[in-house]
């Protein structure tokens, strides 16, 4: 399951692909989608949360674990960001990648759990 952030009307869309079904839903409010995500009795493990700002920071109280690409760059520019975590001590990074530079860009990947 794929959680994404996006205005639209509320709805709930299946798509099959290649053997994979794919569940597309808008969600009026947090509480709507956590009853959705009850209802269908998925793991957990299998809920991928990629943002904007309001969807991370709503979810991030009901994650266990988070896999996030780090950039090594300030966007002066920017109105929305991935809400901090880090202060709080119940989160230890449990593996990190290799630092990678493309076009001009370094980033890693962390992986993160809460204790």
């Amino acid at each position: 399951t794929l959680v994404l952030s996006r205005s639209m009307e509320p709805g709930l869309w299946v798509r099959e692909k290649k053997g994979r079904k794919w569940l597309f839903g808008v969600f009026e409010d947090v509480p709507e989608l956590l009853d959705f995500l009850d209802l269908r009795e998925d793991d957990p493990r299998n809920i991928a949360v990629c943002g904007g700002e309001q969807i991370y920071r709503a979810l991030l109280p009901y994650c266990s674990e988070l896999v996030l690409t780090e950039v090594d760059a300030e966007a002066e520019d920017a109105d929305a960001h991935f809400p901090e975590f880090r202060d709080d001590a119940g989160w230890r990074v449990t593996s990190e990648g290799e630092s990678v530079t493309e076009n001009g860009l370094t980033y890693r990947i962390r992986r993160y759990e809460r204790k």
